[in-house]
């Protein structure tokens, strides 16, 4: 292992499949001259992958959390929800850690939220939550376009999304449209039948979600309105006017009573982490969620899950959405 430089930032990746190697990518991009940047993971598969799509990098790739630098500036959890908290805990205990980025959704066992803050607390440790819409051009704007408005109705819908998997980042983009992390759920109505998500150990949730933000604003969430491939997200201000969005794969169309404003490009997550870390390094703060606002937003939609899959299945430690 290369000697560390007391001069240099020190960011760990920890759990480099998936989105982990996207946040891994971005911060390759990091300059060398300021920053460490270690990827950390136990499986050699994911190890030997990241090392194959980053090329001519500095980047350190360890097999334990162990080797890892007594000091870290910013470390990133990407593992599975199942997981996470542990990890947490683990890197917490043997290293010091200044600042924390988990993935969504954090946890699947409820008590983790608090445990995790209170670690937080204790260790006097930022956290933020990845929920990178609130980075985006199009939902920074959108908010600039609301700032003076009443919002009364957000509805999301679409049919090829996981709401168990990606309801979280709809329910934390509301709630960063209206500043808020105080909402209600008034009703769940789940699709019958249970599946198997593509990632493993997890469900795929379908159905509709409705709740009451601010105790102002009705929101609903989704997954049976249409058969096309993109998201309609519809804002419904006071004076009757109403703002739709239309997300696909790749870009953001806002329109304003049937009329386009701005056309956007989804950033993808590898052009996103390098400044959320330099933020952090520069000014100890981003535009993530902050870990306390986002586990209020989260537990009451996991709470609301959670209970649903308990009545199927009983027994469940955890709620397997990842």
């Amino acid at each position: 292992m290369k000697i560390h430089s007391k001069n240099k930032k020190n960011v760990a990746v920890i759990g480099i499949g998936g989105i982990g190697l996207r946040h891994l990518q971005s911060c390759a991009n990091l300059p060398s001259s300021e920053y460490e940047v270690y990827a950390v993971d136990i499986l050699p598969e994911n190890l030997q992958e990241a090392e194959y799509c980053i090329k001519e990098s500095s980047i350190q790739y360890l097999d334990s959390m162990d080797l890892l630098p007594s000091e870290i500036d910013v470390a990133i959890v990407a593992t599975q929800a199942n997981v996470r908290a542990q990890v947490t805990r683990d890197l917490v205990e043997k290293k010091c850690i200044k600042a924390i980025v988990l993935e969504k959704v954090l946890f699947q066992k409820i008590e983790d939220y608090e445990d995790i803050k209170l670690l937080f607390e204790k260790h006097h440790i930022r956290g933020f939550v990845n929920c990178p819409r609130r980075l985006w051009p199009a939902y920074k704007a959108l908010k600039k376009e609301l700032k003076d408005e009443i919002v009364t109705e957000v509805s999301v819908k679409g049919s090829t999304w996981d709401m168990g998997c990606n309801g979280i980042h709809y329910i934390d983009l509301i709630g960063f449209l209206l500043n808020s992390d105080y909402y209600r759920v008034t009703q769940f109505r789940p699709e019958s039948d249970l599946q198997e998500s593509k990632r493993v150990g997890a469900l795929f949730i379908a159905g509709e979600l409705e709740g009451v933000f601010k105790d102002s604003c009705c929101f609903i969430l989704s997954t049976l309105g249409t058969n096309e491939d993109f998201k309609e997200i519809r804002v419904v201000l006071k004076n009757s006017s109403e703002i739709v969005i239309k997300e696909t794969a790749s870009s953001v169309k806002i329109y304003r009573n049937k009329q386009l404003i701005q056309s956007y490009k989804i950033p993808f997550q590898s052009e996103l982490t390098e400044n959320t870390v330099h933020d952090i390094c520069i000014n100890n703060k981003c535009g993530l969620t902050p870990y306390t606002e986002s586990q209020n937003l989260h537990l009451i939609f996991m709470d609301t899950i959670f209970n649903y899959l308990k009545k199927i299945q009983p027994g469940l430690e955890g709620c397997p959405i990842t």
